[in-house]
């Protein structure tokens, strides 16, 4: 999250996805994100977590069919 905060085009995606309402924050009270995730299904969504970019590749790795 920290590099990406930092670039221009990022924030204003975050700011137009925001304003339609399709970002959902999954982060604990009170904890700092560590990633993000955008998905295209069923609409547009930002999932935003407090679990590092590792620790969700290692947990959708173990889901892969």
């Amino acid at each position: 999250m920290d590099t990406a905060g930092a670039s221009r085009r990022t924030e204003e995606y975050f700011r137009h996805v925001e304003s339609e309402g399709a970002v959902v924050d999954l982060c604990a009270p009170g904890t700092l994100p560590k990633s993000f995730l955008v998905t295209d299904f069923p609409d547009e969504t930002i999932y935003i977590s407090q679990l590092s970019p590792a620790a969700l590749k290692k947990r959708a790795e173990r889901l892969e069919f």
